[in-house]
């Protein structure tokens, strides 16, 4: 008899412990499914953080260029500083190797337009388009910067078209 009345607590207990371990169960693949989510919205955020910065770099660098323009050739005093370069080499390879190829092109033509206006600083700042050499300088010139200016485009469009499909 005593045999009879413990069978009812046994399946009890053992109904207890089997909903408790299907709760924790059910609770643990929640939390990490949740966890799961978390780091994809997280690491979501960060790209996004990091596109908006190498934009930014992008311009900044423009605008570095720009005051190496002005005092090279143009005899402007202002303070120049590190090119930003190396940071929006950096933020693509780490975060957007997809884009190597264009950053590569960019790269090149900012090399040459920068190449070309220093060795040349003296006969630009002194332009006679009278005289053929300044001619052939200023042609060379005019379209080093129009391929750095278009390729700086390419590159920042397609960085547009990347954050229109995986940010919106």
């Amino acid at each position: 008899m005593a045999d009879s009345s413990i069978m009812p607590a046994i399946i009890g207990l053992l109904g207890t412990t089997i909903g408790a371990v299907l709760g924790f169960g059910g609770g643990l693949i929640t939390q990490l499914a949740l966890e799961g989510r978390k780091q994809v919205a997280e690491k979501k955020k960060k790209k996004a953080e990091k596109l908006e910065e190498l934009v930014s770099v992008i311009y900044e660098h423009h605008h570095w260029v720009q005051r190496l323009y002005l005092i090279n050739v143009k005899g402007a005093t202002l303070e120049m500083q590190l090119s930003p370069f190396a940071k929006i080499e950096a933020i693509t390879h780490v975060y957007f190797p997809q884009f190597d190829t264009s950053l590569k092109t960019f790269a090149a033509a900012a090399a040459a337009y920068q190449e070309l206006m220093l060795r040349n600083a003296p006969i630009l700042q002194q332009l006679d388009l009278s005289i053929d050499a300044h001619v052939n300088v200023n042609t060379d010139f005019i379209e080093a910067r129009a391929d750095y200016i278009r390729s700086g485009n390419i590159f920042i469009d397609e960085l547009k078209s990347y954050a229109k499909r995986e940010f919106q």
